[in-house]
């Protein structure tokens, strides 16, 4: 996608996932290391941050649209129930699709032609060099 200035940044869906993100870094820096734990870590982080609001908000610019978490838990839902179908043998999945249209398009595949370096069956020997 091109870049788009009228595009709608959101600030507070990125400012929330860099605000549980420099929290528990945080937290577990200071449990990790508390002898080097100082201003200097919580002020890499607060410019780490800054640094990342600005290039995400850059690529919100050209089209990025960051998932929230209810998302990311819907989408791995529904992976898991199409995961399911598939290994009881459901016809459908959660898109509606056949599930074995994947298995039966590699199981038809066709085979490349044998080359020297590869034999053309199973058992099959080379015949001996003429030195």
């Amino acid at each position: 996608m091109a870049f788009d200035r009228n595009r709608p940044v959101p600030w507070q869906r990125l400012s929330r996932i860099f605000a549980i993100y420099a929290v528990v870094a945080n937290a577990m820096l200071f449990l990790i290391d508390r002898s080097h734990y100082g201003v200097g870590v919580v002020v890499g982080t607060i410019f780490g941050g800054l640094i990342y609001l600005c290039l995400a908000a850059l690529l919100v610019k050209f089209g990025w649209q960051p998932r929230t978490f209810a998302q990311t838990r819907a989408l791995r839902a529904e992976q898991a129930e199409a995961r399911v179908a598939r290994k009881s043998g459901g016809s459908t999945s959660a898109s509606g699709s056949s599930s074995n249209g994947s298995t039966n398009a590699s199981a038809n595949r066709h085979r490349p032609a044998p080359t020297r370096r590869t034999a053309s069956g199973v058992g099959r020997q080379r015949p001996p060099s003429k030195r």
